[in-house]
């Protein structure tokens, strides 16, 4: 009888030791099951609800900062700049326009100088980052703008492209208005935690016009660069 009880107490010890192995076991599955979701979760709320809102903050922020560039950038060298000096414009002995000609030499001098000062002007406002408040990161509209203000960060790397478009509408019998439009092209890189994002913007600024007496070919009207202009 206390052989029996004996070993009924062994397998009972066994038996019970089995189960609560059996149960931490499920505890330990049962953690990493909840954890494993609640990461999921986590990415799942990031990326659906978070990373858009402060990819279209951060998108509206730096193009602010392009366009305040490229304002900068043509502010400081269009004064070195007239229509004259960028379109020379012949007339033949009725007074009409026999020829319009661009000054491909400055033309291409004035882009470069935007291009060289567009491109200084936005590593200097990128390397600042943006400021992006704590409610906003966080998707809810009633906590937007509020919080302590975060620092992202903004790759500098960025890459800017100028090129011209020229425009000549009637302004009366014989009168014609030339306007010269500088587009900046630009690309940066918005550096975010759990990716990056490109954000390419295109300026167009009205840099020069110029009323023209006298009759102008129908040709012209339809040109849109002032290569086109050079090349007629």
């Amino acid at each position: 009888m206390i052989k029996n009880n004996v070993c009924f107490s062994i397998y009972e010890e066994k038996y019970y030791k089995k189960r609560k192995k059996i149960k931490k076991k499920r505890k330990i599955i049962a953690i990493f099951v909840i954890f494993f979701i609640v990461i999921i979760s986590l990415f799942t709320y990031y990326f659906k609800i978070i990373n858009p809102v402060i990819i279209g903050y951060c998108k509206a922020e730096v193009n602010k900062m392009l366009y305040q560039s490229a304002n900068n950038s043509i502010k400081s060298v269009i004064s070195q700049y007239n229509y004259d000096s960028l379109v020379k414009i012949n007339y033949n002995t009725e007074g009409d326009i026999s020829s319009i000609y661009a000054n491909q030499i400055k033309i291409n001098e004035l882009a470069n100088f935007i291009s060289i000062r567009t491109q200084f002007e936005i590593n200097k406002y990128l390397n600042l980052g943006v400021k992006i408040p704590l409610g906003t990161c966080s998707g809810l509209s009633i906590l937007s703008g509020k919080g302590k203000k975060i620092n992202l960060t903004i790759n500098p790397i960025s890459s800017v492209k100028c090129s011209f478009k020229t425009s000549f509408t009637s302004a009366g019998i014989n009168q014609t208005n030339h306007k010269i439009f500088i587009i900046i092209e630009t690309n940066s890189y918005l550096v975010l935690p759990l990716n990056s994002e490109n954000i390419s913007t295109n300026i167009e600024f009205l840099i020069s016009e110029c009323l023209i007496v006298g009759k102008i070919p129908q040709t012209y009207f339809n040109i849109n660069s002032l290569s086109d202009i050079y090349n007629n």
